[in-house]
């Protein structure tokens, strides 16, 4: 879990992907080759199964179909294997696996296609042709991906300081949260208005008494103005 927690994603399903082609090309697709010593008995019986269920090909495969075979054998597990430690290590740091990723992709999918092709048009009829495409087409179109994927990496994401980065943003959003309500309070508001009217009423006061109550030097004024007048 250590190997897959530094990892995204997308880049620890093609990790995924790639460990497990090793034994499926070692146990299952060797059964093809027709030898006598390998695969285990438990695993012939196994893809005599699958033979009988969808791929009849595999049970009697020509000449054409076993020189595939034995190049998935020999070759495929070790660009798997070259393929996870480049994920691992990450693919923008593992440009030396974007020629081998293209020519595998390259490989597989012409691959796929004549198998498709046979079944399609030649002497052997699949029952079960959509079993037969859900089982197989991830191994079409995931190569394909991994070979695109290696010419746009991305960044390798480490799952703990993700984590934490993301627990002190909660952190921070639910303390701003906070202090908006608590500032934001209905009560706090009716306290405020309170005493900024507390504090004005002095003021209204002393403006209403001004209005009402004329200066002295007014009156005088007022005053010696009329005496002038009358004078």
């Amino acid at each position: 879990m250590s190997v897959l927690g530094n990892m995204n994603a997308i880049d620890t399903l093609f990790f995924i992907f790639f460990l497990s082609f090793i034994p499926i090309s070692w146990f299952i697709d060797a059964a093809a080759l027709g030898l006598s010593f390998w695969p285990p008995n438990t695993t012939k019986r196994l893809v005599a199964w699958w033979v009988r269920l969808c791929d009849p090909l595999l049970g009697t495969p020509p000449l054409w179909f076993r020189a595939m075979t034995w190049f998935e054998v020999l070759v495929y597990p070790f660009f798997c294997a070259a393929s996870c430690i480049a994920i691992y290590r990450g693919l923008g740091k593992s440009r030396w696996i974007r020629l081998p990723a293209v020519v595998f992709a390259s490989i597989v999918g012409y691959s796929f296609l004549f198998i498709v092709a046979e079944y399609t048009f030649g002497s052997y009829k699949n029952p079960a042709p959509w079993i037969f495409m859900s089982a197989y087409l991830p191994f079409f179109i995931l190569p394909i991906l991994f070979a695109y994927r290696t010419f746009h990496p991305a960044k390798r994401l480490a799952s703990t300081s993700t984590s934490r980065r993301v627990g002190a943003r909660k952190t921070r959003k639910s303390t701003g949260t906070n202090v908006v309500t608590t500032t934001s309070s209905p009560s706090e508001k009716e306290e405020k208005k309170q005493q900024l009217a507390m504090m004005d009423e002095p003021r209204k006061l002393r403006s209403r008494d001004a209005i009402k109550r004329p200066s002295r030097m007014t009156t005088t004024t007022m005053t010696s103005t009329t005496t002038a007048s009358n004078s």
